[in-house]
């Protein structure tokens, strides 16, 4: 009876351990006991963690050993499926696992293309070409639509300096420095360069434009009024009556910037063209002389804004000249207006451009040397001076009068080949050559003829290197026309 009582009481507090258990596993963290799970035919107890996916926390019976090729056998422990697993709404979607971003392949850095060098030559500094005109004409109604034009001697329009560019490159040429035709010695003492560097095939050729200064008292005779630099590029600007002003690209400068666009071997070394400045009226069309105070121009301001297209010019190929600072007649004037201008050069101008050994003879008017007004011309740094003809002609430490005889004068000469609204007609044909005589210089005829037997095949065909002047002629917009010859 006691021994019965024993047991009996020793198997409740079994029962009552064994349930103790039950509720400790039901509490801990990320467990949940199926209420079912006793019941189970497969004795499994499987538990869900808080994201929905299948649970690694599995509890067993440990008294128990279980034998996995007995599918029946009810200690086998199988984890129960999300599908299968009452807990788990069948209406929630099973989450899609994120992808996986794919190690990019590294792209291969791509090999150069070869840059093929420029095959190069020296030619003698002597064959170099030279030739000159002055800013265009933009608006051809006004500058050379009358009789009374006033470009239409002197300028070219905008389409005949675009037909010009187009027959110098289709001629072989290709743009050079100015001061690459010259050498300086340690005493200043220059003289002209045994060769000039250029690509083979191409001949060299410098391009001055005279009188880039935009004359306030020209103001609507056609050209632009001032360059100014837009969008990184240099362009004209004119003056509206209504106040606001207009860009244009009608201009040399523009015209060379976009030819070169598509032509860029017409530029050797990135040279583009010579800007023969004066400076009684400022430069660039720019108040900068000081003369412009006295009319309330604010200068300081002026020479700013001028400064912003001369850094520009200098930083993309372009170089200057002095052209005089009064535009003065040197063979004919008295040495003080020569040294007044050097003076006035030196204060006004040189300032803003730096120094230049060009010099370019307004009218094409020399001095010579062993005279007071050229020596005084090289004390002031000059060496290379430019006069203008229809000639192609170097004098190497000479000059041209009396077909240059001096020598060791430190000094180089040339002429620069005039290409002009003038000169275009004028070798036109012989017609237009003899009309120009009779009517414009009011020659005799038989003068007229006498020029005519002496230039004007020679004159032709030095033109002919450059342009044919009828098929460049822009016979549109001039008054007057290029004769056929009868």
């Amino acid at each position: 009876m006691k021994t019965r009582t024993l047991v009996r009481i020793c198997a409740l507090l079994l029962a009552l351990v064994s349930a103790a258990g039950l509720c400790a596993c039901s509490n801990r963290p990320g467990i949940s006991v199926d209420s079912e799970a006793s019941s189970s035919p497969e004795g499994t107890v499987s538990g869900q963690p808080s994201d929905g996916s299948a649970s690694d926390s599995v509890v067993t019976d440990p008294s128990v050993t279980p034998d996995p090729s007995n599918p029946s056998d009810p200690s086998v422990v199988k984890p129960v499926s999300p599908s299968e697993d009452p807990s788990v709404s069948k209406d929630e979607p099973t989450p899609t696992p994120s992808p996986v971003e794919p190690t990019p392949t590294p792209t291969p850095t791509p090999t150069p293309t070869p840059v093929e060098p420029i095959e190069t030559v020296q030619v003698a500094a002597s064959s170099v070409r030279h030739v000159f005109t002055h800013c265009l004409i933009n608006n051809p109604a006004k500058g050379c639509g009358t009789a009374s034009g006033a470009l239409d001697i002197d300028c070219l329009t905008v389409s005949e300096f675009e037909k010009l560019l187009q027959s110098l490159y289709d001629n072989n040429f290709v743009l050079i420095d100015i001061n690459d035709m010259y050498v300086v010695d340690a005493n200043g003492k220059a003289k002209l360069a045994d060769s000039v560097t250029v690509p083979k095939g191409k001949k060299p050729l410098v391009i001055s434009i005279d009188d880039v200064v935009y004359d306030p008292r020209k103001k609507d005779e056609g050209m632009i009024h001032r360059l100014v630099i837009s969008n990184g590029t240099i362009m004209g600007e004119i003056d509206n009556a209504n106040g606001t002003t207009t860009l244009t690209d009608g201009e040399v400068f523009p015209l060379l910037e976009k030819f070169l666009k598509t032509h860029p071997d017409f530029s050797y070394n990135g040279a583009k063209v010579t800007l023969a400045l004066t400076g009684f009226a400022g430069i660039l069309g720019y108040r900068t002389d000081e003369q412009y105070a006295d009319q309330g121009i604010d200068v300081a301001k002026e020479r700013e804004k001028a400064m912003v297209v001369v850094n520009w010019l200098k930083e993309n190929g372009y170089n200057f000249a002095c052209h005089s600072y009064s535009h003065a007649n040197y063979t004919t004037c008295a040495l003080s207006r020569v040294q007044r201008d050097v003076d006035m050069w030196n204060r006004n101008v040189k300032p803003l451009i730096g120094e230049t050994k060009v010099f370019v003879y307004p009218y094409g008017a020399f001095t010579y040397y062993g005279t007071e007004k050229h020596d005084l011309l090289v004390e002031n740094g000059f060496v290379m001076f430019c006069g203008t003809s229809q000639l192609n002609t170097v004098w190497n430490n000479k000059h041209p009068k009396n077909g240059g005889v001096a020598s060791g004068t430190g000094s180089i000469y040339l002429e620069r080949f005039t290409l002009t609204g003038q000169t275009l007609r004028m070798y036109g044909s012989k017609a237009s050559f003899i009309e120009y005589y009779t009517t414009v210089l009011g020659q005799s005829e038989e003068a007229a003829l006498k020029a005519y037997n002496k230039r004007y095949a020679e004159y032709r065909k030095n033109m002919e290197e450059y342009c044919i002047p009828e098929n460049t002629y822009d016979h549109d917009n001039r008054y007057y026309k290029i004769l056929p010859d009868t």
